[in-house]
């Protein structure tokens, strides 16, 4: 159980502010409200650079996440790449997607290493 569900058996109990909290457990999560859109607009995934390194592939996956949240990554190989993984964290709190302007850089550092990169959404 997640603290968000001990927040809403809490909420569940009986009391003087019941009928507020069932309000509240009807209206959709803020990370939907608010970062749904942020996400839209900030992630732009056809920045040009990304149009560099042509030989470098490019796969688009989905991890299952320890909290039950899926986490996206883009994985970049360089045609003859050596043995290893370059992770690449952009920052952002993991509340903004990884713009195209960041897998460009993710893509450039697996050609000039020569090795995978992996970069984190």
């Amino acid at each position: 159980m997640s603290l968000h569900d001990d927040v809403i058996e809490v909420w569940k109990q009986p009391g003087p502010a019941k009928a507020y909290y069932d309000e509240v457990l009807k209206q959709p999560p803020l990370r939907d409200v608010m970062l749904g859109p942020l996400r839209e607009r900030l992630g732009n995934p056809n920045h040009p650079a990304l149009a560099l390194f042509p030989e470098v592939t490019r796969e688009d996956l989905t991890l299952p996440g320890l909290d039950g949240y899926d986490v996206r990554v883009t994985r970049f190989t360089p045609p003859d790449a050596v043995p290893g993984v370059w992770v690449y964290l952009h920052g952002g709190a993991w509340i903004l997607p990884t713009s195209g302007k960041h897998l460009a850089g993710a893509k450039r550092m697996a050609t000039l290493t020569n090795c995978t990169a992996i970069a984190v959404d």
